[in-house]
């Protein structure tokens, strides 16, 4: 099959991409470089090979596979409901501006407009994918119309579900259902009399008289998006060298900006800027190259697509001049001002797992080109409940849908605190990027677990006690101080042996994993060795713990389940047996010699401050105990 070449330019100020002749798949290919993309020149203008055209056929078929692209049934769909919610927004304006005062054909005028941002602006959204949405209206109506009337206009909606307002998010947001798609939509307020139908976003005078910084945030999404789009030389090769690096950030389990991990526009960025640096390559080389840089990347050094402009009314991200910025550990930044660090949330332990999977991703990759693995071995799904030996269980509880649909958001953005707070007393502390439910228990219907893995900084000499009981205590206590939590909304805190995580973690479907894990973890010892009774999980804040033996859920499950047994056994060691003594002490011991110990606390919350102990000839402080104490608090 032969290609064949078009001469007409793109906006991006490419070339049309040559098509493979006889087929139905194309493949984009760069033409000749017209200018420089950036803030540095290309590292290689070198055209593809034609391996490097095989590669990328393979991928696209390979990204097909998955299920990435829909169908144009539902692409029409979108625009229509786009469109719905468009006219919507604009009956609206007009409605609340005559209840303003002003007069029909002023408030006619008026307008509002529905903006998209996101994976769906992008072109990389799949089938299922939510739409990111702006509605952007004019000076006279303020966000406290935008969560009111609307908010109301919206939920008599027939075809509007799911309605929730988050106002005090950092961002504020109205998240619905609208004909079945998820939706996320924000509000700006413009210094403008009218919003007409041609309005540009990008045009930085926008940004003039624009007081309220919760509309300057809401603009950013949108102007970010259209601003990567123009910086990037080919647009399909950024495209679908995005779509495959989002597929793999999700399944690898470091697909989440709340959490501390990359959300989509990081993502986006970091693309964008391989495909600056090779300009003329193909999405396979795109894919490629994407971990040999950043596997390699000195981290805090900042990626950046184009300069920042100079403040000039809105703060930007210049850790010269603010010192809170110095601090970021992962600063990407985005093109459009005002520049911010999109990571600004990148915790010492994701950035930990983010540095280890770019690692695996180049090294998987190297074989890939070579012909040596398969490209699906990248898009392995992270076997995260098999590679720690401890977790953290942190559990929303709520008494209806909708309240818990608040809880557990609000309780979600609040994960990455007790991220920080565990950072203190361990080496990582990382989190899962799903919350669970468990299905098979009919008493608490709206629940949704979030977990977290722990990892043990090793110590060369003597034992080293760690309390996390006060850090999840305080974490409890911040969350239930939220303004807007009922009564009915709870929420506790357990630890788990990797061998005693609940059954509903697990999906049955899916094989064991064959290697050990990736992340340095210790086998674990019962602090008592004369225990007989194992004891699944303890109860770091919450209930005291249920009999192991009268509830199924919580039963230890036998090490010859070999979906449960051990990954890395010691022919040499029998079994961990958990502790049952009154102070529930957990050793985390390390392999080599001599051996560290850490010692986690995981309750009852009222026991005394605990001491790090660095001499091997210090003896461990006791755990004073109220005797009244209950577990939950």
């Amino acid at each position: 099959m032969g290609y064949r070449a078009t001469t007409s330019s793109t906006p991006g100020g490419g070339s049309e991409p040559l098509t493979k002749s006889s087929t139905t798949c194309t493949v984009s290919i760069p033409g000749r470089m017209t200018r420089n993309y950036g803030i540095t020149d290309p590292i290689s203008t070198n055209p593809p090979s034609d391996k490097d055209i095989r590669l990328t056929q393979l991928l696209e078929d390979t990204l097909r596979g998955y299920g990435l692209y829909e169908s144009a049934q539902e692409a029409a769909h979108r625009e229509e409901v786009l469109g719905k919610l468009n006219a919507i927004c604009k009956e609206w304006s007009k409605t609340t501006c005559i209840k303003k005062g002003l007069s029909e054909e002023h408030a006619q005028n008026a307008g509002a407009k529905i903006f998209t941002f996101g994976s769906y602006r992008l072109g990389v959204h799949g089938s299922g994918a939510d739409i990111d949405t702006l509605c952007v209206g004019p000076r006279m109506l303020s966000r406290l119309d935008f969560f009111t009337s609307l908010f109301e206009m919206l939920s008599v909606c027939p075809e509007v579900t799911d309605l929730t307002a988050v106002t005090d998010a950092y961002v504020p947001v109205m998240k619905m259902k609208f004909s079945g798609i998820e939706m996320d939509l924000l509000y700006a307020n413009l210094a403008l009399p009218r919003i007409p139908d041609e309005l540009d976003l990008t045009d930085d005078n926008l940004l003039k008289n624009l007081m309220d910084e919760k509309d300057v945030l809401s603009l950013n999404g949108s102007r970010v998006t259209d601003s990567i789009l123009k910086l990037v030389p080919n647009g399909d090769v950024f495209k679908l060298s995005l779509r495959c690096i989002k597929l793999w950030a999700k399944r690898r389990g470091i697909y989440a900006n709340v959490l501390g991990y990359l959300g989509g526009v990081s993502w986006a960025i970091l693309v964008a800027r391989i495909c600056q640096l090779y300009p003329c390559s193909v999405a396979s080389t795109i894919v490629a190259k994407f971990f040999v840089v950043y596997s390699r990347w000195n981290w805090p050094n900042p990626i950046l697509l184009a300069p920042i402009v100079p403040e000039a009314g809105h703060r930007v991200w210049n850790p010269r001049q603010y010192p809170k910025d110095r601090f970021h550990l992962m600063p990407i930044i985005t093109p459009a001002y005002p520049s911010m660090n999109s990571t600004y949330n990148v915790s010492r332990s994701t950035l930990a797992l983010l540095t280890e999977e770019f690692q695996r991703g180049y090294q998987i990759m190297s074989r890939v080109e070579t012909g040596e693995a398969p490209l699906e071995d990248l898009f392995e799904k992270t076997n995260f409940f098999y590679r720690y030996k401890i977790y953290i269980q942190v559990t929303a509880f709520s008494s209806n849908k909708d309240d818990h649909m608040k809880w557990e958001g609000y309780l979600e953005s609040r994960l990455r605190t007790l991220v920080a707070k565990f950072e203190q007393h361990v080496k990582y502390a990382q989190p899962y990027t799903e919350g669970m439910k468990d299905t098979s228990n009919p008493a608490q219907p709206h629940s949704t677990s979030y977990f977290m893995g722990l990892v043990f900084e090793p110590h060369k000499h003597g034992a080293v006690q760690v309390d996390l009981t006060p850090a999840a205590l305080l974490f409890r206590q911040e969350v239930l101080a939220w303004p807007r939590r009922l009564e009915t909304m709870e929420v506790n805190v357990k630890v788990h042996k990797q061998m005693q995580l609940p059954q509903f973690v697990f999906n049955p479907n899916a094989p064991q994993p064959t290697s050990p894990p990736h992340v340095p973890t210790y086998p674990i010892k019962s602090s008592a060795s004369n225990s007989t009774q194992p004891e699944p999980s303890q109860s770091l804040l919450g209930k005291r713990s249920p009999d192991p033996l009268s509830d199924p859920d919580l039963t230890p499950r036998s090490s010859k389940n070999p979906r449960t047994a051990p990954l890395n056994p010691s022919p040499a060691s029998p079994p961990p047996s958990a502790d049952t003594s009154e102070s529930g002490l957990f050793q985390f011991l390390d392999t080599t010699s001599p051996p560290p110990q850490a010692t986690v606390f995981p309750g009852p919350p009222m026991v005394s401050v605990t001491k790090t102990m660095t001499s091997p000839n210090k003896q461990v402080p006791t755990v004073e105990e109220d005797e009244d104490a209950e577990w939950c608090v």
